[in-house]
């Protein structure tokens, strides 16, 4: 399965005595073939985060190691700095990345609860030891997530997600069903409402 893509993956929480760069690489390595990346590691080894693009949308960097709130973002946002943070023009990816942390400093996490675009993103707040997974309000920009072994994972391609060794991979049979049966539900009032 190719797995190069442009996009965001994350390991936060490594377990103690264990460091998340060895997963981390065995996915994003992997990911980022042909494309642009940047990568953060905690030097502690409790988590790694990183990007891959395609260097002609957002290639300013989005990380920096003296920084203690890290943003990543990927996708389009329509909401412009000058809308983020006083006293601030439109411009650069850079730009709203300043304005989206200097936000989230002042408000948590309600400061993505205003964001137009299409987009997913992740803060790691080092000072809070808390992550933070957004998206658009209709996930255009999916952001999959899950924890194994209390260690999340997280990236905006679901292959990504599955190339981490130590999620199981099968489907839940109950939790299918009830999708299923939600489906059949909605698709039943639509034809409904059709009639």
């Amino acid at each position: 399965c190719d797995l190069a893509m442009p996009g965001l993956f994350g390991i936060v929480g490594a377990s103690r005595g264990e460091s998340a760069s060895p997963s981390f690489n065995r996915v994003f390595l992997k990911a980022a073939e042909g494309f642009h990346a940047e990568r953060l590691d905690d030097p502690a080894g409790q988590w790694a985060i990183g990007r891959t693009h395609l260097g002609t949308l957002q290639v300013d960097p989005q990380l920096n190691a003296a920084d203690q709130v890290h943003v990543l973002f990927h996708g389009d946002c329509h909401t412009g700095p000058s809308d983020l943070e006083p006293g601030t023009s439109p411009g650069t990816q850079s730009d709203l990345l300043r304005s989206l942390r200097a936000r989230y400093r002042r408000e948590g996490t309600d400061a993505f609860s205003r964001l137009e675009g299409a987009f997913c993103g992740a803060v790691v707040d080092t000072n809070l030891r808390r992550v933070v997974l957004v998206t658009d309000h209709v996930a255009t920009y999916p952001l999959y997530w899950t924890v194994v072994d209390g260690t999340l994972v997280f990236a905006s391609e679901l292959r990504a997600l599955l190339r981490y060794g130590r999620m199981r991979k099968a489907l839940d049979a109950r939790r299918s069903e009830e999708h299923t049966s939600e489906l059949q539900s909605h698709l039943n009032l639509v034809c409904r409402l059709l009639l």
